[in-house]
């Protein structure tokens, strides 16, 4: 393209990189996330869901977590103003991963409602 609009600049082959070839890897070990935090990080009490910047984290990822009790069968949920990716865990499990155009949209969860004693 830059050949067809751009005649006078001298066009070069492409850099590329030698790379190995792509197969099965066979998976030998894994963990748990959730079962190796402690190891991973030291946890920071809020509020409220506190930004990566004000953390001193400029990139990576972030784990929010937080307890809530069920009102209902099927509850939803919606995360506002995440960016790039996310992934909605509920007791562990991975219930949703919402990307940059999707997320904001509603995540209906399956819960155990909560009884409450009578007033």
């Amino acid at each position: 393209m830059m050949e067809t609009y751009y005649p006078e600049y001298p066009q070069m082959k492409p850099l590329t990189k030698e790379s190995f070839e792509l197969r099965d890897i066979a998976l030998s070990e894994k963990v748990s996330l959730f079962e190796t935090l402690a190891d991973l990080a030291q946890p920071v009490e809020s509020l409220y869901p506190v930004k990566m910047e004000d953390l001193g984290q400029s990139y990576g990822y972030l784990l929010y977590r937080t307890k809530a009790s069920w009102d209902a069968d099927e509850e939803k949920i919606r995360v506002i103003d995440g960016r790039d990716r996310m992934q909605l865990f509920v007791d562990g499990k991975l219930m949703a991963t919402q990307y940059q155009a999707e997320i904001g949209q509603d995540i209906f969860v399956a819960g155990e409602k909560e009884s409450h004693p009578p007033y």
